[in-house]
């Protein structure tokens, strides 16, 4: 590969902001196999869950935090972001940026149990409401 694991999970959510949106096409269309590799190796896979950790230990464990705590927003696009990074080679309408629709896309392939995806949209879902509460409370985004 010629980018870190973390590019390549960021990369799952990117879009075209500003600019040419076929330089942006184009450009995810030819980084595809980077970002969503037909055979994800046990190496990267540990890479995954390394992030994981440094996620964790960056985060104190006691901080109510609705986007980077535990459980929080930030944990929940990782999961869903792992998922598609796994499987979105071999299923590409898995290749979605937004957190809910791939959502509906694991619930489709049951990569979780259903009962796990409703949790998991219901509990994003809740989170992001409190989060763009807290950000109008403040003026300012979290």
């Amino acid at each position: 590969g010629f980018g870190e694991t973390w590019e390549r999970l960021a990369l799952i959510k990117a879009r075209h902001v500003c600019g040419s949106k076929e330089l942006a096409y184009e450009f995810l269309r030819q980084h595809q196999p980077f970002i969503f590799p037909k055979n994800p190796t046990p190496e990267l896979l540990d890479e995954i869950a390394a992030i994981k950790r440094r996620i964790e230990r960056e985060v104190p464990a006691d901080e109510l935090d609705v986007k980077l705590g535990a459980g929080g927003i930030r944990e929940i696009e990782f999961v869903v972001q792992t998922l598609q990074f796994i499987h979105g080679a071999q299923h590409t309408f898995l290749q979605e940026q937004g957190t809910l629709k791939a959502l509906r896309a694991i619930a489709q392939l049951e990569l979780l149990p259903a009962s796990e995806v409703r949790a998991l949209d219901e509990s994003y879902r809740f989170l992001r409401r409190i989060e763009h509460r807290l950000q109008i409370e403040a003026e300012r985004q979290t």
